[in-house]
């Protein structure tokens, strides 16, 4: 997998990054799923320098993230002044979609533990919803493309 490397200066501050995502196929251990015999997963690392020019320390942050498959995910980012910042992610892909994310964070040892949740909501017919939910009846209705060249009934002009 590539390595990805960014850099971001602007009047207040600058920063570096450096992350990679690599993607791996894990087989499914719930002999219950039988709609697949392997997971697609991804996981992901980054690292980030930041400065900002008014200050005389730099920044330091590494996070990693991991998508053990389509609906559940884990991302921990770790600071360099000791504050660590944990994430659970639950995905529903089914409509209505629905993304949850619970936080769980402190600003440093010795900090008060900060609790959050975040719920997206997606409402509305997936643009993939035609191609799945296609029925026999539609097909059949479709009309045929001509697919082969015919000869014309009239052919006086020769």
């Amino acid at each position: 997998p590539p390595l990805i490397v960014s850099m971001l200066k602007t009047p207040t501050r600058s920063s570096m990054n450096l992350s990679q995502v690599a993607t791996f196929d894990r087989l499914v251990v719930n002999v219950l799923e039988v709609r697949c015999p392997k997971i697609r997963n991804s996981f992901a690392w980054a690292v980030q320098m930041e400065k900002q020019h008014d200050q005389e320390h730099a920044q330091f942050m590494a996070g990693l993230a991991w998508q053990m498959n389509r609906g559940i995910g884990i991302k921990v980012v770790a600071k360099n002044n000791g504050g660590v910042t944990a994430a659970l992610l639950l995905k529903r892909w089914k409509q209505p979609r629905v993304l949850c994310s619970l936080l769980a964070g402190t600003s440093g040892p010795g900090k008060d533990i900060q609790l959050g949740i975040s719920l997206e909501l997606e409402t509305g017919p997936s643009p993939l919803q035609d191609f799945y939910n296609d029925t026999e009846e539609r097909r059949v209705d479709d009309e045929v493309p001509v697919t082969k060249a015919t000869i014309p009934d009239n052919i006086s002009g020769i």
